[in-house]
């Protein structure tokens, strides 16, 4: 009899530890909100610029820096974020606000590979590759498998966002789509046949006027995209415009929010 309850233990024990819903929770994709100017989570700082961790199976993207590299890694460190973990490094514009943080996370030893594009100031690229590894990413990239880039979109403020896969449909991450939201969208679109879940970041809508905030809302809606998370260089009217067309579909952002979905395999 006791080795039957023995058995009876161990088999139960078995299921719980394998049991589908703990191993789809394991491989869960989650994005972390680590510097933006708008608030979520009071232990951390509102400051302007942004950044974002994406964590994938084992691997770790790290979408931007933010402005002020003391802030960032505070950030980091208060969310219980291990900058060694950081495998790459995508750099989405050059501009301070978004770079800022790269000296400090350097200065930590962390040493990801770093994704710059060649229209970004040669200054930028050489510091960063007597550093690190620095690569130049054409369109499509895979940057960690799961996660790739846009590539070069824009001519004046050339800029690149990355696409993630979940079993939702792809998640959209802009750093402040200065080409513009709807023209770096429409660039996942001709990249991947997949829905688009989410599209999320930096709009670079301040100063829109009403019918601009319209065209970005119709263009948007236009390549079906499901849901849209609207922050840091959006400004506040094109967060009421996107909030009040999508609705229930409306995803608040701010530093520190996290973000869940499910893995496709």
């Amino acid at each position: 009899m006791r080795r039957f309850f023995l058995l009876l233990t161990l088999c139960l024990l078995s299921l719980s530890i394998f049991s589908p819903a703990m191993v789809a929770q394991e491989r869960d994709i989650t994005v972390t909100i680590l510097y933006d100017n708008l608030w979520h989570d009071d232990r951390l700082e509102i400051g302007w610029g942004f950044a974002a961790l994406i964590e994938i199976g084992e691997r770790t993207v790290l979408l931007d820096t933010g402005t002020q590299g003391d802030v960032f890694m505070r950030h980091l460190l208060t969310l219980g974020k291990d900058p060694a973990d950081i495998d790459a490094l995508v750099i989405s514009h050059a501009h301070g606000d978004h770079s800022g943080g790269m000296e400090a996370l350097f200065a930590s030893g962390a040493r990801p590979t770093v994704y710059l594009l060649g229209a970004f100031p040669q200054e930028l690229r050489q510091e960063t590759s007597a550093v690190t590894t620095v690569i130049e990413p054409e369109p499509g990239d895979e940057i960690v498998e799961g996660v790739f880039t846009t590539g070069h979109v824009g001519q004046a403020i050339p800029e690149q966002a990355v696409a993630i896969q979940t079993a939702l449909g792809l998640v959209v991450i802009t750093g402040c789509a200065h080409p513009g939201v709807v023209e770096m969208t429409q660039r996942v679109r001709n990249l991947s046949e997949e829905p688009i879940h989410l599209v999320m970041g930096g709009f670079h809508l301040i100063g829109a006027s009403g019918q601009q905030l319209q065209a970005a809302v119709e263009g948007i809606q236009a390549l079906e995209v499901e849901k849209v998370g609207v922050t840091h260089c959006s400004g506040m009217p094109a967060i009421a415009a996107f909030s009040r067309v999508y609705g229930k579909d409306f995803v608040p952002l701010g530093v520190g929010r996290v973000l869940t979905f499910p893995s496709p395999r």
